[in-house]
Order: C-alpha cells, then sequence, then structure tokens
C-alpha cells in the first residue's frame, strides 16, 4: 500500500502497477457513477483498476459485476482527489502475486484468525466513529440528548432530515450486502468456526446475524413506508439496484436513473413535513433499535474475544 499527496504521481504510480500487469484496488468518490458532476464531498466506493489506456484516456473498473465499467482517467483522477475519507484520497492498494503460491485452508485460518483480533481492537476504539460499540454509543447520544449536536438540533429542518434518513437506508442497504455486512460476518464467522469445531465462533456468527436484521430495520423503518414520498423512494432505489446488477447495465443510464431517484428525493424533502412529535418518536425508535444492536453486538465481541483462547485454533493449525 501507498500513499502520496501528488495526484499526479499518485496517478502515474497507479498505471504503472496496473500495466504492469498489477490490478489495484481505489477509492473513488461515488459520483463519479451516481451523477455527471464530482462532488467535493462524496463517500468513497472501492472498485479494482484492471486497465488503464492513456491513449483513449479510459480506465476500466470492475465493481460489483461481470463486465468492467469504464470511465475516463480524468473522471479516475478527480474521484479520487474529491473524497470525504481524505485519508483515502491517493492511497492504492497493489494486488501482487504471492511468493509463495501455496495458498492452504490452514493459511486462511491464521490469517482469519488475525482479523478477528484485529476486528475486537476496532470495535472498542473511540476514534473508530463510523463503526463498533463506540459508534453506536454516539449515535444513541445524538438521537436521544438535546444538545447543539443532537439530530433533533442538527436536522431539524425537514430538508435535512429526509436527506439523512435517505442515507441512512441507502448505506446500510446500497453499500453493504444490505445488513451492515453484519450477514458477511456471520457467515465468515460460522465458515472460520466449522473449520477449527469452535462452537464459540458459530454463536457469535448467530448473533452478528441476528444483528444484521436490526441494522436492516433500521434502514426500513428511516424511509417508512406509511409516508407514500418514502414508499415510492425505496421502490425507484430497488429498481435501481436490480439494473445495477442486469446485463444491460450502461453506465450513463445508471446516472440518468440516479438523477431522477435524487429529483424524487428533493421532492420528498420539500413536500414531506414532520411534527416536534413525530421526529421524536422516530428518533427514540431508532435509539431502541440501537441500543439493541448494542447489547447483542457485545456480547458476540465478548464470546470472540473468550474464542481467541480456545486451543482449537492451536489444534487445528499444527
Amino acid at each position: 500500500m501507498q500513499q502520496t499527496k501528488d495526484r499526479k504521481a499518485a496517478f502515474e504510480k497507479l498505471a504503472k502497477q496496473v500495466s504492469g500487469g498489477n490490478p489495484v484496488i481505489v477509492a473513488i468518490n461515488e459520483d463519479v457513477f451516481r451523477k455527471k458532476s464530482i462532488s467535493p464531498n462524496g463517500y468513497q466506493i472501492y472498485g479494482l483498476a484492471i486497465d488503464i489506456n492513456k491513449k483513449t484516456g479510459i480506465v476500466k473498473i470492475a465493481l460489483q459485476k461481470d463486465t468492467p465499467i469504464e470511465i475516463s482517467i480524468e473522471d479516475l483522477i478527480l474521484g479520487r482527489d474529491h473524497l470525504a475519507t481524505r485519508k483515502s484520497i491517493n492511497q492504492s492498494i497493489f494486488l501482487k502475486e504471492p511468493d509463495d503460491q501455496d495458498l492452504s485452508l490452514k493459511k486462511i485460518i491464521a490469517a482469519a484468525r488475525t482479523g478477528i483480533e484485529t476486528g475486537i481492537k476496532s470495535a472498542h476504539n473511540p476514534r473508530m466513529s463510523n463503526f463498533g460499540i463506540t459508534a453506536l454509543d454516539r449515535w444513541k447520544t445524538s438521537l436521544t440528548s438535546s444538545n447543539k449536536q443532537s439530530f433533533g438540533k442538527i436536522f431539524y429542518n425537514n430538508i435535512h432530515l429526509v436527506n439523512a434518513l435517505y442515507y441512512t437506508y441507502y448505506w446500510i442497504v446500497q453499500n453493504t450486502d444490505g445488513y451492515a455486512l453484519r450477514h458477511s460476518y456471520s457467515a465468515f464467522l460460522n465458515t472460520v468456526g466449522e473449520v477449527i469445531d469452535e462452537h464459540l465462533l458459530l454463536e457469535a456468527g448467530g448473533l452478528y446475524e441476528k444483528s444484521g436484521l436490526i441494522w436492516r430495520q433500521i434502514a426500513e423503518d428511516s424511509l417508512s413506508s406509511e409516508y407514500d414520498k418514502f414508499r415510492l423512494l425505496k421502490e425507484k432505489f430497488q429498481k435501481l439496484n436490480q439494473y445495477f446488477h442486469s446485463q444491460d447495465f450502461n453506465l450513463e443510464e445508471y446516472k440518468q436513473m440516479n438523477a431522477e431517484l435524487l429529483g424524487q428525493k428533493a421532492e420528498a424533502s420539500e413536500q414531506l413535513q414532520f411534527t416536534e412529535a413525530e421526529r421524536k418518536e422516530l428518533f427514540m425508535h431508532l435509539a431502541g433499535l440501537i441500543e439493541e444492536i448494542k447489547t447483542i453486538e457485545t456480547s458476540a465481541l465478548m464470546k470472540l474475544k473468550q474464542a481467541l483462547q480456545s486451543k482449537k485454533w492451536e489444534d487445528y493449525l499444527s
């Protein structure tokens, strides 16, 4: 992994790796795939740069599709410079061939153990503001408090509130597996647990599966179908998601559908009006769901800590 503040130097390093046959994981502003202009505040979408043609000015990016998506070199450079998470601006991960080609299951299990250790540390790191137990505490406090940083104050304007609720739905449903990655993590823990025959990993996997269902409920309840505008938004969003994975995918058509979706969101922002009582009821409801997640995931983390002490790892790896 390498970093540089120089946009041109970053691109040249990336291009050198790709031209040398090394695909590169890159973070790109989501608006490259969503709109015709690049917002300076867009979040990152990770893709795999597999071909860069300087003569045609085209870059091939592999996302969640069989067929790579083509974007311009200019969009690639600007899309990496205009990221909300500034640490990712010019960071690239080079996927080089390992010296030892013998990738055994034992090596995968050893790596999985290290990954679980890292995950436990991250969950309790106060600087990890977007994930883990500390993030859940922050979120609940913001929903239930009345200070200047509370959601009640920040999202008092209905336009801001609808925008926040939409992106709560968007980031859980679109940018993860639909369950805030808990379903995926559960499958990972279950696989490792079955391989080394450790029931604690299976129990933790079950808890994360349960947590994922509540994450999905947070997404669905954020855009409650009791409001017609929200119901239509979700229907439009689901059609867009289906199109993204279809064989007929076209990037320009996808951008146009995104523009229509965002226009529908803007319309909902202007027409929907929430009373103070409705706003408070919604926030308290979401805070309750977050508390449920915290209870479940705290228990899951305790089981993972216990599982790391199990002799099953050494028995298997030896």
